[in-house]
């Protein structure tokens, strides 16, 4: 009967295992990971029988022969050295030896590897100088301590001369515990109250927890009496967080020139990064950029920097760069969000490249289901491409989880209205949904677009929506819907400039229609308050319908082609309520033909410049001259259909 066989590799992982745990201090604990990701060991490191919150990984290889090098090989595939890179702990690469007894070490940060390259696998070399059997760890101790104080920015201290309750706060700070280590820095520092690192430390775990105010106050506490480099560098990361947050630019500012007082040859590539962010933050872009490179040039595999870089690109407009800095970063850190998300938005943006997008942003949702809740925007984006994609239901449901997170954002609910708008009619579960949306943003903010769209879901009678719409605006004040049908004016038109009104209203306060009181008043007449309200109405159905003409067209002289069209139909009719229906003297008659068959062309002329002048600017459309569609028959045209309203209401001459 066979007996099962042991496999010499098994055999060969205990000796190198026995090996490595028999050299470890015996107080340190080690722990082996559940789940292999490349990581053998996890040790944490113990002083005075107390754990320290410092603590290294271990990746342990093992071969059976020796080689006559000075150094070791081994290889470490691609996304194992990701896996390493993106750990908060420093990570220790142990090669062990079967024939010569021994093992030898290299730290893991102290590789100069190009992550951000498309390798499967890379060879590292470990120096046969570094034998296990020699290690000092107190010199490891060491080496982990100034790694975790370097992230933060804490000033040199011996922690094997700390007393216990000292030793327990660093643990808590080390292991993250911001919230925690806070009130432990505090009750020290009532004893202590000239402690430094600690100072550092309550600074910058108050920094951490987003208590920026409090952090700032302890910074310039600490810098009174210690001017160092280090802690004006703390400040310079806490206003720079803290600005963000308040989107200050007094305070990005002021972080950006601390930034700049401190950085010189030795400036490590952390700060480099956190300088390029305050850059980045007042739209310095090319200086950003620069600083950014300068970081990579310190550690070339930052995924975050190549992710920040890659934004800096898109700004400028160089999209093969940025779209290279993406995958850059995402070659060194595959899961990163932001890069994933950055990619998404661009692929979309410049590219049309909706279903790639889509991709990378169901990536991001696989990796973490609830990350989109801290970045909220990125519901938005899941809710665009899938509309672009034709999938109403699923943008329907992404734009809502974002609406429930920040029910009054514009973004949000703007693309909800329009979503709605344009497919409430494929389905009768849309139409519901569309009602009860536009009457619950309605009522919210008195949204006039919703009215417009509620008059048409609902299928709201004429007089009904009359009403309505003189209760809820002034574009229908002093008018009658007899008035409407008298001069002839289209219903539909009418309800669509709903969909432009708030442009319209900033339009009509910029240039009210009362500085045309001068080209309409004379000793011989007064202006009735309905003039005003149709003049405005008439008014406001040209400038939508030339936002409406330009949105089918796209084409830039179709705005004033419109305005001009209706302002030419409609304004020249208005003069009988002017002039009602009574008899002139005939010399008065001639006056305020003459008057007015002058003036009145002038305000129409004008009110075309404006309106034309005004909706170029909000659609980023080139300036036109009114030569190019104003033509001189327009004018004889204007002129005639002046005369002839003029005329019917001061009967100067036979029919």
């Amino acid at each position: 009967m066979k007996k099962p066989v042991r496999h010499s590799s098994h055999i060969l992982e205990t000796k190198s295992r026995k090996f490595f745990e028999a050299q470890l201090p015996d107080d340190w604990i080690f722990n082996i990971p559940a789940n292999d990701y490349g990581l053998d060991y996890h040790i944490e490191v113990v002083l005075k029988n107390e754990v320290t919150g410092l603590n290294f990984s271990v990746q342990l290889k093992s071969r059976k022969t020796k080689v006559n090098k000075p150094y070791c090989s081994a290889s470490l595939k691609h996304s194992t050295l990701n896996y390493f890179h993106v750990r908060l702990e420093p990570v220790m690469l142990i090669s062990f030896v079967e024939e010569e007894q021994e093992a030898y070490w290299i730290w893991m940060d102290e590789l100069k590897l190009d992550l951000s390259q498309s390798k499967d696998t890379y060879s590292i070399q470990i120096p046969k100088a570094n034998k296990l059997s020699k290690i000092d760890w107190n010199n490891t101790l060491t080496y982990v301590q100034e790694i975790f104080n370097k992230r933060s920015f804490i000033g040199e201290f011996n922690i094997t001369e700390l007393t216990n309750a000292e030793v327990i706060a660093w643990r808590t700070y080390y292991g993250d515990g911001f919230q925690q280590s806070i009130f432990l820095f505090r009750e020290l520092l009532k004893k202590d109250s000239g402690n430094i690192p600690m100072r550092q430390a309550l600074a910058w775990s108050l920094h951490m927890t987003y208590q920026y105010a409090e952090a700032l106050k302890v910074i310039n506490e600490l810098l009174r009496t210690n001017p160092s480099a280090r802690n004006y560098q703390t400040k310079a990361c806490i206003l720079a967080e803290f600005g963000f947050k308040e989107n200050d630019k007094g305070k990005i500012i002021q972080a950006k020139n601390l930034f700049q007082q401190y950085i010189d040859q030795e400036a490590d590539g952390l700060m480099l990064y956190n300088y390029a962010n305050t850059l980045i933050g007042l739209a310095n872009y090319e200086e950003a950029i620069r600083n950014y490179k300068l970081s990579l040039e310190k550690n070339q595999n930052y995924a975050e920097c190549w992710k920040n870089l890659g934004t800096c690109f898109y700004h400028i407009g160089n999209h093969e760069e940025e779209m290279n800095c993406y995958d850059r970063a995402l070659a060194i850190e595959p899961a990163l969000p932001e890069a994933l998300i950055s990619k998404g938005i661009t692929l979309i943006k410049i590219y049309s490249r909706y279903k790639d997008a889509l991709i990378l942003f169901n990536q991001v949702q696989d990796l973490d289901d609830v990350l989109y809740d801290s970045f909220v925007y990125g519901f938005f984006w899941l809710a665009f491409v899938h509309e672009k994609l034709d999938h109403v239901e699923e943008a329907l449901k992404w734009i809502d989880k974002g609406l429930d997170q920040e029910p009054t954002n514009l973004h949000f609910l703007n693309f909800k209205s329009n979503l709605l708008a344009k497919y409430w009619k494929k389905h009768r579960l849309l139409k519901i949904a569309a009602i009860k949306f536009f009457e619950f943003r309605f009522e919210l903010q008195k949204d006039i677009k919703s009215l417009y769209y509620l008059i048409q879901i609902k299928s709201i009678s004429k007089k009904a929506a009359f009403t309505l719409i003189q209760s809820r605006t002034d574009l229908l004040n002093g008018i009658t819907l007899k008035l409407l049908d008298e001069y002839e004016l289209k219903w539909e038109s009418v309800v669509e400039v709903l969909l432009y009104w708030e442009s319209y209203r900033k339009f009509r306060n910029e240039y009210p229609l009362s500085r045309y009181t001068e080209q309409l008043l004379s000793q011989h007449n007064s202006i009735p308050t309905q003039f005003w309200g149709l003049l405005n109405l008439v008014c406001s159905i040209s400038f939508s319908q030339a936002q409406k003409k330009y949105n089918k067209t796209k084409q830039s002289l179709s705005v004033p082609v419109q305005i001009s069209k209706i302002l030419l139909e409609e304004v020249p009719k208005l003069i009988r309520e002017i002039f009602p229906s009574m008899k002139y003297p005939q010399k008065i008659a001639v006056e305020l033909f003459s008057f007015f068959y002058v003036h009145y062309s002038i305000i129409i002329s004008r009110e075309i410049g404006l309106q034309t002048g005004y909706i170029s600017a909000q659609l980023n459309l080139p300036e036109m001259d009114s030569e190019e569609y104003l033509q001189n028959n327009w004018h004889v045209e204007l002129h005639a259909s002046i005369a002839f309203h003029l005329n019917r209401q001061l009967n100067l001459l036979e029919k």
